[in-house]
């Protein structure tokens, strides 16, 4: 991945979310955070955009990460499906930022000031993120 886009990657899902001490080990050596998700819209299983986006939009809470593929899905299907959450989204005054931006919440959930609906935030640009939660291994 580092060397088309020219940046290295810096963290590590799973595969269906699975982990153990060893993906956490393998993970810190290569300098990856090992992270999840708090939202998922089960796009490898219903076919049916409106279905995916109203299944995640279900499970939006400010901070959320939310899982979504790009492989094995028809490429129509999977712009539809973005476009149609991305819009719903904003309608809910969710803003869309990035993975990193959301781990530099210092509280989890993240409070306003950090993430929030624009409504109930203090912050100029307050965010949502379509991302998950950092996974911790006990």
């Amino acid at each position: 991945v580092g060397e088309p886009t020219g940046a290295a990657p810096k963290f590590l899902r799973p595969a269906m979310g699975l982990s153990n001490p060893r993906v956490f080990q393998v993970a810190r050596a290569l300098g990856l955070k090992v992270i999840g998700w708090t939202a998922r819209g089960y796009d490898t299983r219903l076919t049916e955009p409106d279905r995916i986006v109203a299944r995640i939009v279900r499970q939006v809470r400010p901070g959320a990460i939310i899982l979504l593929h790009d492989g094995d899905i028809p490429v129509e299907r999977l712009l539809i499906t973005v476009k149609a959450l991305l819009d719903s989204l904003r309608k809910l005054e969710y803003e869309v930022v990035r993975l990193d931006r959301i781990l530099k919440c210092k509280s989890w959930p993240p409070s306003p000031g950090c993430f929030c609906p624009r409504s109930r935030c203090d912050q100029p640009t307050p965010c949502f993120s379509p991302w998950p939660i950092p996974a911790r291994f006990p």
